[in-house]
């Protein structure tokens, strides 16, 4: 009588500990997926799955000899990776910002931004893009912030096209520069 009892108890923690780790990755994981996430600097942060989420590197200054990897990794190769700096402001040409075109340290680097000026919209198009902020051991300033999305085609084509099959085919007045999205008058 006692074991069935004592059985019964158990059965009991174990469906309200699943209850609440479900309760959990909802609240927390699930609804991050479908709003965006946010994430500071603490050491390395992958985002995958995410189609948008912001990064930065806490709301004070940056801390002195540090490194925060941020990984973002689209849930298609073929879709493009946009950041846009919100703010920024390192402590120049010692401590930078890396941002690359893949999911590794060997991929093409997109930039290296350092100072106090914003830089304009990075793009990635492999499915992927690393930011790395690096700083040395003195000055820490204010950082940066960001905002990623993550689009089947580059700002969808700057509303001058269509997107069919990751590629933004112009309407006849507008035209691509480069991988830009129909940005330039023909």
């Amino acid at each position: 009588m006692f074991s069935k009892a004592k059985n019964q108890w158990e059965n009991t923690q174990i469906w309200l500990r699943k209850a609440f780790i479900y309760s959990f990755l909802y609240m927390f994981v699930i609804t991050d997926l479908m709003h965006g996430v946010k994430a500071t600097c603490n050491g390395r942060t992958i985002f995958v799955g995410t189609w948008s989420g912001e990064i930065s590197d806490g709301d004070d200054n940056y801390p002195e000899n540090t490194y925060c990897e941020w990984r973002i990794i689209a849930p298609d190769p073929k879709a493009k990776i946009v950041l846009e700096f919100t703010s920024f402001d390192t402590e120049c040409t010692y401590d930078f910002v890396f941002v690359y075109d893949g999911n590794s340290f060997t991929s093409p680097l997109i930039g290296s931004y350092s100072g106090n000026t914003t830089p304009e919209l990075v793009t990635a198009y492999s499915g992927a893009m690393i930011v790395y902020l690096y700083s040395d051991t003195n000055y820490a300033l204010k950082g940066l912030e960001a905002k990623y999305t993550i689009d089947n085609c580059t700002l969808q084509c700057s509303d001058h096209g269509t997107c069919l099959d990751y590629t933004c085919h112009c309407n006849n007045q507008w035209k691509e520069i480069g991988r830009a999205s129909c940005r330039e008058r023909v």
